[in-house]
C-alpha cells in the first residue's frame, strides 16, 4: 500500500471471490484440482484485524 496520509486513520476491507469453479487440495508441493467448488456464499466484506490504523503503518508492511 502506497500514497496514504502517514497521520491519517484507515480501515482496510477485502472482497475475497473465488478464481473459479473448483476446489483444491495441496498434494505433493503442489496445489490439485479436488472436485466441483461448494456453492458461493452470500457477499461480505471482511475488515483487515489491524484495522483502523495509520497510513503509516499501512504502508510499512505488505498487506
Amino acid at each position: 500500500v502506497s500514497g496514504l496520509d502517514a497521520k491519517a486513520k484507515y480501515i482496510l476491507l477485502l472482497d475475497i471471490v473465488a478464481a473459479d469453479d473448483y476446489r483444491y487440495k495441496f498434494h505433493n508441493s503442489r496445489w490439485m484440482v479436488a472436485g466441483k467448488a461448494d456453492p458461493e456464499m452470500p457477499k461480505r466484506m471482511y475488515i483487515h484485524p489491524d484495522s483502523p490504523t495509520t497510513g503509516e503503518q499501512w504502508m510499512q508492511k505488505v498487506v
